[in-house]
């Protein structure tokens, strides 16, 4: 039923079954994946949608959006920094961004400057 799905999902083993599964999706770079749901981030976590998004915000302190954007930033900057050759529009595609000028403006939030100055610091 769905109270005893909701107690299971409660316990600390099930949370360090989640944090297995999420760890093992981030390595795997499942967040580039553009337009991604958290719904179809549940369905490929094998849990639900609302235990999903609570999980984020306590263990991220942040919501599904704000945290798959972190992500998607976080990999942008690994391929400014690896390969210099790469476009900005290349680097916010590969990223998981769907257009370039959304992926410079919430990179320019997160990073305070935008991908260009951040590549050209990172290169000096």
């Amino acid at each position: 039923t769905n109270r005893e799905q909701a107690q299971r999902q409660d316990t600390p083993f099930f949370h360090a079954e989640m944090a297995k599964k999420i760890k093992g999706w981030i390595d795997a770079d499942g967040y580039i994946r553009p337009g991604l749901t958290i719904k179809e981030l549940s369905d490929v976590l094998h849990t639900n949608r609302t235990y999903l998004s609570g999980y984020i915000k306590t263990t991220y302190d942040m919501s599904f959006r704000d945290w798959i954007i972190g992500l998607r930033i976080e990999y942008a900057k690994r391929l400014l920094a690896r390969y210099p050759r790469l476009t900005i529009a290349d680097i916010s595609e590969k990223s998981g961004f769907l257009s370039p000028s959304h992926f410079i403006r919430l990179f320019k939030e997160n990073a305070g400057c935008t991908p260009v100055k951040w590549r050209k610091t990172e290169a000096e």
